[in-house]
């Protein structure tokens, strides 16, 4: 016999996983205790792994409010599945008081051994249970993070394979939250240990995630490792990314490659547009892979453009303190969302140490030579960069786009962007933030 409470230190079952192993008997059925954090969720009971007979489960809430399980608490469900089939209940609660479980032999079973699983999920808009997160449609997970209840989980549906872009809001500074996001793997539509693990992210104060998502259900967990208050996501569905491997050619028109692979970010309107003419009335169409060299003219403006670049004031605060080694594996996340392999980051940093390159011409011309995945990568962040800095078209956004907290803020937002491209709500959205 069991009789146990279950639950974090404050005795609430949030999102977190609270699990038990058992053995039952008729004259001894196992009984564990728990409430919800605010009486709100929905709760995920989960009995799997059951031997030696059948064994069932029954949901109580604790009427009387005297902490033991006796007949005048109220029987809020059960699941009675024949021989060792798993047992599965999930049940919305709105109410106080605290909740009983009860796991017991059916007929004359006995020492039947069991394992548990219990976690909740938030409430959601409309009664509903899961946020549809299919695309077209926008979800909002939000809630408040107290120091007592550390996890939050929230399940959402989707009708296809894709890639959610979500943007995390607080109204507290500098929150460190782990983000994972789980399949239903075992198809029993509800949040338990079970589940496959897709992904995970930890996240450093306001910004942005994306979060790879499998058709059907599936659960996203959020752990707060520090700071407490309100958090908001605002998560909807990417487009599906390029499959374009063809040569970037430096042009007019293209000036925006410069401004991702070297500072991380979309341009701003006015610096792109002015480099953008530049390139053309100058009739400038490089393209390493093709074979092209500079010379002449070409390499007049292309020396314009990274010694502009080179002694900026933001790339002194980008670079400024790093080894040249660190400087290239930034260049390669910038661009390619990855550290720079092995031969590349020796050859890169030998070429900025002997002074065969400069920084900024190194950015240029490794984005420029990218191939495979890397120019697929590149592709899709300067296809989402380039609709951000078009979309840039009040003057409170121009003035909220400059200096190093608006070039912050540009990196955070193009950073998760890989195998996907933003649409033009999500970049509206980011706008919004931003002003």
């Amino acid at each position: 016999m069991v009789n146990a409470n279950l639950g974090n230190s404050s005795g609430v079952v949030d999102g977190s996983f609270f699990t038990a192993t058992g053995t039952t008997t008729q004259a001894s059925p196992d009984t564990f205790l728990f409430k919800l954090d605010n009486g709100l969720g929905i709760v995920h009971l989960n009995l799997f792994n059951i031997i030696g007979g059948d064994a069932d489960v029954e949901l109580y809430e604790d009427t009387n409010s005297n902490g033991i399980l006796d007949d005048n608490d109220r029987l809020l469900d059960s699941s009675i599945r024949g021989g060792t089939e798993e047992e599965v209940i999930k049940l919305t609660s709105d109410s106080n008081l605290n909740k009983f479980i009860k796991v017991f032999p059916f007929g004359s079973n006995n020492n039947i051994q069991y394992n548990l699983s219990l976690t909740s999920t938030q409430n959601v808009a409309n009664n509903q249970v899961a946020i549809n997160l299919s695309p077209n449609n926008t979800g909002t997970f939000s809630d408040f993070l107290f120091p007592d209840t550390e996890f939050h989980a929230i399940e959402y549906t989707t009708s296809t394979t894709g890639v959610i872009f979500g943007q995390l809001a607080t109204d507290f500074g500098n929150p460190v939250i782990n983000l994972k996001v789980f399949d239903d793997s075992n198809s029993n539509e509800i949040f338990d240990t079970r589940d496959q693990l897709l992904s995970e992210q930890r996240i450093e104060g306001a910004g942005f995630v994306a979060i790879p998502v499998e058709q059907g259900r599936g659960f996203v967990q959020l752990e707060r490792l520090s700071g407490d208050g309100q958090y908001e996501i605002i998560a909807s569905y990417a487009n599906a990314g390029t499959t374009n491997t063809s040569a970037l050619t430096l042009r007019g028109g293209t000036a925006q490659i410069a401004y991702v692979a070297y500072y991380g970010r979309p341009a701003d309107p006015s610096g792109v547009n002015f480099w953008n003419t530049t390139l053309s009335n100058n009739n400038v169409n490089y393209s390493p892979r093709r074979g092209d060299v500079l010379t002449g003219n070409t390499k007049t403006i292309y020396d314009r453009i990274v010694n502009d670049f080179g002694n900026s004031a933001e790339a002194d605060r980008l670079f400024r303190g790093m080894s040249n080694s660190q400087k290239v594996n930034q260049v390669y996340n910038f661009a390619f969302d990855r550290n720079a392999e092995t031969q590349g980051l020796n050859y890169w940093t030998n070429q900025l140490n002997n002074g065969a390159v400069t920084l900024a011409s190194f950015a240029l011309e490794v984005a420029l030579g990218a191939q495979n995945q890397d120019i697929i990568v590149l592709r899709n962040k300067i296809t989402s960069a380039d609709l951000f800095s078009n979309s840039i078209n009040t003057a409170q956004e121009r003035n909220a786009y400059r200096g190093a907290e608006g070039e912050i803020f540009g990196r955070n937002w193009l950073d998760p962007v890989n195998t996907f491209t933003t649409t033009q709500n999500q970049v509206d959205s980011a706008l919004a933030v931003l002003v």
